[in-house]
């Protein structure tokens, strides 16, 4: 049976078989750490054996990872797994310098042994918002012990991953149709020009509903408005854009449709409560930043950017 580990008891394979995602319900996590690391381009970090189980993801730049021997590439954006008695090493790329944000914690129990190494297909859409909001939570935790917000979140992150986000499927699929063409819909017009915000009008008609029926229909699947969900949208992908150094910030307005760039300062800190210019400089400066409308806005940017 695949991902079925050797000498695994007959019970367990059975169960497993039955509920892939069983497992999840053991985790008690403790031993929290985090935090993010710049480096210079071409530096190598490792040789090392890692002594617990780690999410890293790749913040900005890209580099290889070499795990027992094994090299796979992290590209900006993707998430890797370490787990402990491996022995791995980071080579980043000798043109750009890397940034490197980290999770370390302890499961509480057996993690399965056929978990993927590295996520950079396109789930990462949801699970990089999740893992930034655990190390912000946990930030603002402190020393406190761990609470349900930072269970849930992980085992919300460890089944993202271990699925590829296969585990939010049940959500598209409750979608009403016309939420489903609205999406396609957008991501055509977006793909052939600027990050427009549409007229209601314009995109009911498109999808052959009222206005009133597209307003309804997006409420009760993202709890936002079409406008709000645009608009938080076009923010998300200014937001991902000034963590690149080539970008200015008014490019990263004017590519995320914003033709005015104080309409975009100021819609941009209502969201995340700086100034752009601020949230880029901070980006620079290897500070996380907490991701405000995480997961709802991240499936939502997940199927419009996966259809273009």
């Amino acid at each position: 049976m695949p991902g079925v580990a050797p000498g695994m008891p007959e019970s367990e394979v059975m169960r497993r078989h039955a509920d892939p995602l069983a497992w999840l319900a053991r985790v008690r996590p403790t031993g929290f750490d985090h935090g993010l690391a710049v480096y210079p381009p071409g530096t190598v970090f490792g040789p090392r054996r890692c002594r617990c189980w780690q999410f890293i993801w790749v913040v900005g730049g890209r580099a290889d990872w070499e795990v027992d021997g094994e090299s796979r590439p992290l590209p900006t954006g993707a998430v890797a797994l370490a787990r402990p008695g491996h022995r791995d090493l980071i080579r980043w790329d000798a043109r750009q310098r890397g940034r490197l944000a980290w999770l370390i914690f302890d499961p509480g129990t057996d993690l399965p042994p056929d978990l993927p190494w590295v996520r950079s297909d396109g789930n990462e859409a949801v699970l990089l918002p999740v893992l930034r909001h655990l190390r912000w939570h946990l930030g603002q935790a402190g020393n406190r012990p761990v609470d349900a917000v930072t269970v849930a979140a992980l085992r919300h992150a460890l089944a993202i991953f271990a699925t590829g986000g296969e585990i939010l499927s049940e959500d598209v699929d409750d979608q009403p149709a016309v939420v489903v063409r609205a999406l396609e819909w957008l991501a055509v017009l977006w793909a052939e020009g600027p990050l427009e915000s549409p007229s209601l009008v314009r995109w009911a008609g498109a999808c052959g509903v009222t206005r009133e029926h597209l307003i309804r229909s997006f409420t009760k699947a993202f709890g936002l408005s079409p406008k709000a969900a645009v608009r938080l949208l076009r923010l998300d992908r200014a937001a991902q854009l000034l963590a690149r150094d080539d970008l200015s910030v008014q490019a990263a307005a004017e590519a995320a449709g914003f033709a005015s760039q104080f309409h975009f300062s100021r819609s941009f800190s209502a969201v995340y409560g700086h100034p752009p210019s601020v949230h880029h400089d901070r980006l620079a400066a290897g500070v996380d930043q907490a991701h405000l409308h995480l997961v709802k806005v991240r499936l939502l940017a997940s199927q419009v950017w996966r259809t273009q």
